[in-house]
């Protein structure tokens, strides 16, 4: 850890601060503020932060004081926090800033007044689905997507390997595919899920998660061992076009609207299927044609 760097001050703690403050403080970094405007509990707070102060507004004491701020807030919240701290910006050089934002970049930091050179964007890739109230190794064993300047990337290398993680470094202009890259590894897999559900519903009551789980963990641990395409199974990766037609006759008739999601599915999944090999280019155009027609 940079000796440098050592006062934290997290502005903004929910789900994705929070789990930044058990976490630093484990790896030997100092909680020296946590602002935030809704604290539900401050004592048992102090009891888990010794020595932080803990306020609803951000002061110039609490940056002045602090080696690294860190802001973790909503998106549309951060400008609201920017043109707060740019207020003090003549008296705040030497410090790392950052925001752990998915979407954004650190241009954010910069265009609104704070112009130094050590800012930056740290997102962490993983689900945050409530507030932290121990260190429960969420920022562990992940990546990062880093951007910054030179001085924050070297900073964000260093705590990344402090929270015995990884890191990919990003351009600026990269961050909303990045972004669209997170959200459809966890969102859609949600919403995949749900999917599944709407037509599984149709018969029978079982628990969805105990049925599909070990079909879903299976698959998962085959990509893992062998690769997206050698992974593939099922009706697409061995030509079953009978079956195809099956499935789009019964969807047309009792659920239409997941028959687009279907279409479109099946259409990356003979882009898949001809990387495996499993099928030849004449098979790929007669499947995807029979779902041109029901994609739209």
């Amino acid at each position: 850890m940079q000796k440098k760097f050592k006062n934290v001050n997290i502005i903004g703690f929910g789900k994705v601060g929070s789990a930044y403050a058990y976490a630093l403080q484990d790896c030997g970094y100092h909680i020296k503020y946590i602002i935030s405007e809704r604290f539900k509990n401050i004592n048992s707070l102090s009891r888990h932060f010794p020595g932080c102060v803990f306020n609803k507004k951000i002061s110039f004491l609490s940056l002045i004081n602090s080696d690294i701020i860190i802001i973790s807030v909503q998106d549309d919240k951060i400008i609201e926090i920017v043109k707060i701290i740019s207020q003090y910006n003549k008296n705040l050089t030497g410090k790392i800033f950052f925001h752990t934002s998915g979407a954004l970049s650190s241009d954010i930091l910069s265009k609104l007044g704070i112009h130094r050179n050590y800012i930056g964007s740290m997102h962490p890739i993983q689900t945050f689905r409530e507030l932290s109230v121990k260190n429960n190794d969420l920022l562990k064993d992940i990546y990062y997507g880093i951007e910054g300047d030179e001085t924050s990337i070297k900073f964000f290398k260093i705590l990344c390997k402090n929270l015995s993680s990884k890191y990919i470094e990003l351009k600026k202009e990269d961050k909303l595919l990045y972004h669209i890259s997170c959200v459809i590894s966890s969102n859609y897999l949600i919403t995949h899920l749900f999917l599944l559900e709407e037509v599984f519903v149709q018969i029978s009551n079982a628990d969805i998660m105990k049925v599909f789980m070990p079909l879903v963990n299976n698959t998962l641990v085959n990509i893992v061992r062998f690769g997206i395409p050698k992974s593939l199974t099922g009706p697409i990766s061995r030509n079953d076009i009978n079956t195809i037609k099956k499935h789009i006759a019964l969807l047309k008739k009792n659920n239409p609207e997941i028959l687009k999601y279907y279409s479109f599915m099946s259409g990356k999944t003979v882009e898949i299927a001809l990387k495996q090999g499993s099928i030849n280019n004449n098979q790929a155009k007669e499947i995807k044609k029979l779902l041109k027609k029901y994609s739209k």
